[in-house]
């Protein structure tokens, strides 16, 4: 081993004094400069806990960055940060927070317990938070009538953003055998209850997503329309922007509970995925009772599942006199049967004829993930848009929608996209090659001429 030489130790000795002087000099930086600086590295956490360590001064600027968002992925986590802010004394924590998200964001963790009146608890003492994130959470009941009561006090919050993502309940013989005979209506009842008290504790919500179509499968959706006990919950909030994934939790009851609302007033963008009639019918009243809705985005949904074509559903617009753009997504199986097009196609060429003269863009895009060989992906876009299939059922139809869609005056775009995985090969003239292009413009002939056709290309996230 050899020793440090003198030259060795003063070099050390001056990086120290050097940093030193750093340090120094930091703690004399004006307090707004400071700001301005870490204001830049607001979403750079590593950095951000640095900062922390250069001067006294800079740990509360770089603390309120750092604890902007609080993620609470596991039970002793949620039950810790509870604790934390019951017996918290400062007043620093509660003010910077203005993001929580609570529960499983993997597939592998355990899920989060959580009980409105906890997360009721947890807002209480978080003035500034305004995106929540609820996921993959197993929602517990509210058992004790005194933080009920709480519950259903609370005085709905304005937010920005608000998500309640692939929710279950705990213990669903607790809610069938025990909740369901106090309360008198069914389990899948007493579940939109827990519901309806999460979404009544919000109030001006920005976005709101909601998937949680899935906890009524099997229930007598008849019986849920007639449950007496909504009337004794507080109204839902207004919410100018809706997303539902999955709409239709208990099909017609929920756009009911819009309609008391006043939510139908300021809906402005909807995001559907009906998988049966009933959800259809459901978004189709939603859609006519929306005087405000701007935008309508219809996904197809996991069709992979079952490994069938599902139809797309077909929608009626003419009473939505503010629409300004339809967005159809269509997932395409790997192996197409002769009524591809009917299923892929028909439905979107039927509901954008009923658009009404605000209308501005309208798009149909075939999500092709589920065609795993990448090399006949123009082989599967010439199946869904085969003239001879078309003119079998639809000729008349591309017509009526060239004719319809000519004479809206702000129309600037009708897109046609392909979706593919990251993997697949393709090229960008897939469309032209495919002879589909050509296809569409012969049938679209005014549209054409006018310049607003569009086809292209997007690879999907994997």
């Amino acid at each position: 081993m050899v020793a440090d030489g003198p030259e060795t130790r003063s070099a050390a000795g001056s990086d120290s004094t050097a940093l030193a002087c750093h340090c120094c000099t930091a703690k004399h930086f004006p307090l707004d400069l400071v700001y301005s600086v870490l204001d830049v590295l607001c979403d750079d956490g590593p950095t951000l806990a640095s900062c922390t360590l250069v001067a006294h001064n800079w740990v509360m600027p770089a603390k309120r960055h750092l604890l902007r968002k609080i993620t609470l992925q596991h039970r002793d986590k949620l039950q810790t940060f509870h604790r934390s802010l019951v017996s918290l004394d400062g007043v620093f924590l509660p003010n910077v927070v203005q993001e929580l998200c609570i529960g499983r964001f993997n597939g592998y963790a355990a899920a989060v317990q959580l009980d409105l009146h906890k997360l009721c608890t947890i807002l209480s003492y978080l003035p500034n938070v305004t995106n929540l994130e609820i996921v993959g959470v197993s929602l517990t009941p509210v058992k004790d009538q005194c933080e009920l009561a709480e519950v259903d006090a609370w005085e709905p919050r304005q937010m920005r953003s608000v998500t309640f993502h692939d929710v279950a309940f705990h213990s669903y013989d607790y809610f069938d055998k025990t909740l369901a005979q106090v309360r008198r209506c069914s389990c899948a009842g007493i579940m939109f209850q827990e519901v309806w008290r999460f979404l009544s504790l919000f109030s001006s919500v920005k976005s709101m997503y909601v998937n949680c179509g899935r906890w009524v499968i099997g229930e007598d959706h008849a019986k849920l329309h007639d449950i007496e006990s909504f009337c004794e919950l507080q109204d839902l909030p207004s919410l100018t922007k809706f997303k539902a994934q999955i709409l239709g939790l208990v099909d017609m009851s929920f756009v009911e509970i819009f309609r008391r609302t006043g939510t139908l007033e300021t809906l402005e963008k909807l995001v559907i995925s009906p998988t049966d009639d009933q959800q259809c019918i459901a978004a189709q009243s939603l859609i006519d009772h929306t005087p405000s809705l701007t935008h309508v985005i219809c996904i197809s949904p996991q069709s992979a599942i079952r490994r069938v074509e599902v139809l797309q559903p077909k929608f009626d617009f003419s009473q939505c006199p503010k629409l300004e753009s339809v967005y159809y997504q269509t997932k395409v199986m790997a192996a197409l049967t002769m009524q591809a097009s009917q299923s892929h196609v028909r439905p979107w060429l039927q509901s954008c004829a009923t658009c009404p003269t605000t209308i501005r863009s309208v798009r149909l895009a075939f999500d092709l993930s589920n065609c795993h060989n990448g090399l006949r992906l123009g082989e599967s876009v010439e199946e869904l848009v085969e003239p001879d299939i078309l003119f079998n059922f639809a000729g008349y139809e591309w017509s009526r929608l060239d004719s319809i869609l000519s004479s809206r005056p702000l129309l600037d775009r009708v897109e046609f996209q392909l979706q593919f995985n990251p993997s697949d090969k393709f090229r960008d003239d897939i469309w032209l090659r495919s002879g589909c292009e050509g296809f569409v413009r012969l049938f679209l002939p005014i549209l054409h001429h006018r310049g607003v056709l569009r086809f292209s290309t997007e690879l999907l996230r994997e």
